[in-house]
């Protein structure tokens, strides 16, 4: 009887069997399954992320091309809708030695900032809505970009002072 014994407790504790191993690597294959998932929403959010930054210095940039032009932005020269096309521009307001007039000057800014809202967000365009009706005067710029085949609009309300 003792023979049987110890015979028996030493192929006991001699290794694992296989459904032991089984069960680790399923739980292991688990666990990175679950690790690569969360790296890929990591990966999203952050695009998401950049992108919406990307939308809100936009706007910013225009709101301040505006108040350079502050006639023609409350005169209703920067007011484009979201499905318009980019203005043409017929002077270089940056590098040509001519004098630019403030509705050039108005014109150049829409184009040189719809070609970069186009050019930055994925099915980018955008609107702005000057309102010098109120005090101090502001301006309403709705910028659209798709994210995941469906379009979504950030808007900005923004003083123009």
């Amino acid at each position: 009887m003792k023979n049987f014994q110890s015979t028996f407790s030493r192929r006991t504790s001699q290794g694992f069997t296989l459904i032991e191993v089984m069960i680790a690597i399923v739980i292991l294959g688990t666990g990175l399954l679950g690790t690569a998932m969360i790296q890929l929403k990591n990966t999203q959010y952050s695009h998401s992320s950049l992108m919406r930054s990307h939308v809100s210095m936009l706007a910013v940039e225009i709101v301040e091309r505006m108040r350079i032009n502050f006639d023609e932005a409350i005169g209703g020269n920067y007011d484009i809708a979201i499905d318009d096309s980019t203005p043409v521009v017929l002077t270089d307001c940056e590098t040509t030695t001519v004098q630019c007039s403030s509705e050039d000057l108005a014109a150049f800014d829409l184009n040189q900032w719809r070609t970069r809202v186009e050019t930055i967000l994925p099915g980018g365009s955008a609107s702005i809505l000057a309102n010098a009706t109120i005090e101090p005067p502001s301006v309403t710029i709705s910028i659209r970009r798709a994210v995941n085949q469906v379009n979504e609009t950030q808007t900005f309300v923004i003083g123009l002072w």
